[in-house]
């Protein structure tokens, strides 16, 4: 509901009315506004308790112990990721308009072709959580390897797309000859991600759900800043741009695959 509305307020204040920027900034704004609303209607017709009346509210230091210890190493981990894109987005606009714009591009395709594995992940994390309170573990490791299945399933028919037509995704944006040209010689280079993907994804949402958001964010930070960095900076095309995503993920998966062999995992950190 809040992405329809997000559509018809960009039609209504970028296209009708022309302010632009801005515009699109507050239908975001208004579409978030009101998914929030529904999600505090939606709760209290559950009866759940829903007072935001001070004398009301409560402090639970062991909650937010637990949150903190939980919700930290995430954001640090999330924090450092998008640092490296940053960085990847800066070296390649020096690199020129038409690298810039492939770039924007790309991440847009790509981002809806990785939307699945994001799903399945949020999914795995979720019921391997549940499973890991009742003290089912294997049931939490067969949660994996179901998300991890459909996504990869999934995702195969996008590393084909990127591999051998990687030019048709990028006319779906662009019909400029040297936009479709570049974009796909790096897209070519980036397919490959589309395999990984979905295990590193997968992967981060089991050892999330197992409470250890610390072991994702080590692997997630050591990927970052020991590979994917150092090779962005090395770049000098778009094509080793591409690359150094494959090739940065590949030892992060090496790392995840060790450590769920391990099964340091299984040990219950809630009670």
């Amino acid at each position: 509901m809040a992405c329809i509305l997000n559509i018809f307020l960009d039609l209504i204040f970028v296209a009708l009315f022309g302010w632009g920027a801005a515009g699109a900034a507050a239908a975001t704004v208004i579409a978030q506004t009101f998914s929030v609303l529904i999600g505090v209607l939606y709760l209290k017709r559950k009866r759940f308790i829903f007072d935001f009346r001070l004398k009301n509210l409560r402090y639970y230091p062991d909650k937010v112990r637990m949150i903190l210890k939980l919700g930290i190493p995430t954001a640090i981990q999330h924090t450092i990721v998008f640092a490296s894109f940053t960085i990847m987005t800066v070296i390649v606009n020096r690199l020129g308009v038409i690298e810039s714009a492939v770039l924007g591009i790309t991440h847009r395709i790509d981002g809806l072709l990785i939307m699945p594995g994001l799903a399945f992940s949020s999914a795995i994390s979720v019921m391997t959580a549940q499973n890991m309170g009742a003290g089912q573990v294997n049931n939490a490791r067969k949660s994996l390897f179901c998300g991890f299945l459909l996504s990869l399933i999934i995702a195969i028919p996008s590393f084909l797309l990127m591999y051998y037509r990687p030019e048709a995704l990028i006319k779906l944006v662009s019909t400029d000859p040297d936009i479709v040209r570049v974009g796909g010689d790096f897209m070519y280079a980036y397919s490959p991600e589309c395999l990984l993907v979905p295990i590193i994804f997968c992967m981060n949402g089991f050892f999330n759900g197992c409470g250890r958001t610390g072991f994702t964010m080590a692997s997630n930070i050591l990927s970052s800043t020991l590979f994917r960095v150092p090779l962005i900076l090395k770049a000098t095309d778009i094509f080793a741009v591409g690359l150094s995503m494959p090739l940065s993920t590949v030892p992060q998966v090496v790392i995840t695959l060790l450590y769920l062999a391990t099964g340091r995992w299984k040990k219950r950190l809630i009670q």
